[in-house]
């Protein structure tokens, strides 16, 4: 199980079971969309918007777009990365859950928020299905991110959650 908790404003820090770091993700600004993620094999990844609203977001590694993702008219994300489509979007009210899937519908991986009050902030868990996608630090930073932004976008104001 993967732990994604907030260690400052605008930045967000991907533990794995251990509790070592896996990566840190940190936006440009307090209400910008443009991120970085810095693994801790010392190579960034860029989140780059491509419109106004945010809802296409290229992720670029070594100046390659390594995924995209594309957020749609119902509050899911479609996202690609090395070749194959994954669908990231909520489920259910009370208590909601984040999921991935693929072009088949197989979940591949569940994502639970908390919201702590110490921190004024969320904190993430998440539980994957797909074993070998744990150890892609690319994949984690891409879906991270995604989660973020989806979960931003779905309390009602971007930026409320997804940076601080």
């Amino acid at each position: 199980m993967l732990k994604g908790e907030s260690i400052g404003i605008r930045k967000y820090a991907l533990l794995n079971e251990k509790g070592d770091k896996i990566l840190t993700l940190e936006y440009e600004g307090l209400l910008s969309l443009k991120a970085h993620a810095f693994l801790e094999q010392g190579e960034q990844i860029d989140f780059e918007p491509q419109d106004f609203w945010g809802q296409e977001v290229l992720m670029i590694k070594n100046n390659q777009q390594i995924a995209s993702s594309k957020l749609n008219w119902l509050g899911n994300i479609s996202f690609v990365y090395g070749g194959e489509t994954y669908s990231i979007r909520y489920k259910g009210f009370w208590r909601p859950k984040i999921l991935v899937q693929n072009e088949s519908k197989k979940n591949l991986a569940e994502i639970t928020s908390r919201f702590k009050w110490g921190k004024l902030s969320y904190e993430y868990e998440f539980e994957i299905f797909e074993k070998n996608f744990e150890n892609q630090a690319d994949w984690c930073a891409c879906v991270f991110y995604a989660v973020l932004y989806l979960s931003g976008f779905m309390s009602g104001a971007v930026g409320s959650s997804t940076y601080g």
